[in-house]
């Protein structure tokens, strides 16, 4: 779309009444992140989910790689849902998250409140930048993710939050004191930068051209997100499902990564928000790879615990887990070999990864030949597919290297 279009309008209850049109919606939301926002699939689809299944999200990872940007986009998207962003340090306080005293009902009233119009909890969605610096608000934020309540003149007041959830973003994990509120947030995710070249050079034409939109069409409304929530909450969750959350749950723990009984509840929503994005009015056994997502609790841990939640909820994406992570290290190899500067080392290094790409590409073949043979789930199919983007890059540049080394 560009500068001069016409945003389309977003449509209403009844444009969606049929049988997939609302779920499809949500696929807009994310196909239109996903060209704007690279290499961060599985974040977008968790902001996705979140929403959907009205859990909170946590994403961590240093400065600079699209955390904020990822929730300010999906944002834009929506039209009439109110949502708020703060940047929190040591110095906020509950006036810049809940708003100014009011002023006029202390002096006319003499009642102690506070104006909650456009602020925390005012909204159905929050951004919540940095929270692990807010010690003074420690308590408040706390209360309105855990109860989602706000105390005002003593009485709890419930909160849109009820029908949204917080994006909470750090470049650390929490201290002690915030251990309790990062229980509170099922899902976690880390952020890395951006791996392959073409994306980082689309991510600077990008810049370099102004192609982001500064207000992108509307794709949401608050009234498609209830009923997109009330859809959820009816996906069915047979006893097969809930007994491999269980048998993974106990899997985990036997690696010493456990989760509370608040945490291993929150899987259901989840499970039920993952298999309605994916068209299923029913939940699969598949859909508790959702708990790749919930079960650990700092980076050490996610390695293992993708590695026994895929194991138990899907052989065949865990092979395909194990692949990608196998092609993502021999990308890094080949990168740091075209950088090279001695043309011989470079040569040589470019001959000894060629093999590699070699070996990786026939092991992929072999892995996409037996995915479609058990007709592998759409999710399965799109890693498969990334894969393969990958190991053509490498294929590129290990050929482009080889031939500027023997060149000089």
């Amino acid at each position: 779309m560009t500068m001069t279009e016409t945003a389309p309008i977003v449509p209403s209850v009844e444009d969606v009444s049929h049988d997939g049109a609302l779920r499809k919606q949500f696929l807009k939301v994310q196909e239109a992140l996903q060209t704007e926002i690279f290499e961060r699939e599985a974040q977008i689809e968790g902001v996705l989910i979140s929403a959907l299944a009205r859990q909170h999200y946590c994403e961590l990872g240093a400065p600079g790689l699209g955390k904020t940007f990822t929730i300010t986009r999906f944002f834009a998207r929506l039209e009439d849902v109110s949502t708020s962003q703060f940047l929190i340090s040591r110095y906020t306080t509950d006036r810049h998250l809940f708003g100014p005293e009011d002023v006029l009902a202390l002096a006319r009233e003499g009642r102690q409140r506070r104006i909650l119009t456009g602020r925390l909890a005012d909204s159905r969605f929050t951004l919540l930048d940095e929270l692990w610096e807010g010690r003074a608000v420690l308590i408040t934020t706390h209360t309105a993710l855990s109860e989602r309540v706000y105390e005002q003149e003593g009485v709890n007041i419930p909160i849109p939050l009820r029908f949204g959830c917080a994006y909470v973003l750090s470049n650390h994990l929490p201290e002690d004191s915030f251990e309790a509120t990062y229980d509170r947030i099922p899902q976690r995710f880390v952020a890395k930068p951006l791996r392959e070249p073409k994306n980082r050079r689309a991510m600077l034409k990008a810049k370099a051209t102004g192609a982001l939109l500064p207000d992108p069409p509307k794709l949401l409304s608050d009234e498609l997100i209830t009923l997109a929530q009330q859809q959820v909450a009816n996906v069915d969750v047979p006893d097969l499902v809930l007994g491999t959350i269980d048998t993974t749950a106990n899997r985990l723990a036997e690696a010493n990564i456990t989760m509370s009984d608040r945490r291993l509840a929150s899987i259901v929503a989840l499970v039920q928000a993952t298999a309605w994005l994916a068209g299923r009015r029913e939940a699969d056994v598949e859909d508790v790879n959702v708990m790749a997502n919930v079960a650990w609790h700092d980076e050490e841990q996610i390695k293992e615990t993708q590695k026994i939640v895929f194991a138990n909820c899907n052989p065949l994406w865990a092979e395909v887990a194990e692949m990608a992570s196998s092609i993502g290290s021999l990308a890094a190899d080949v990168a740091q070999a075209a950088s090279e500067s001695d043309p011989g080392r470079r040569y040589n290094h470019s001959q000894k990864l060629r093999d590699r790409v070699v070996r990786a590409t026939e092991d992929l073949k072999n892995l996409s030949t037996k995915a479609a043979q058990k007709k592998a789930n759409p999710k399965v199919q799109d890693k498969l597919t990334e894969c393969r983007r990958v190991l053509i890059s490498c294929t590129e540049q290990v050929l482009a290297a080889s031939k500027s080394a023997t060149s000089q």
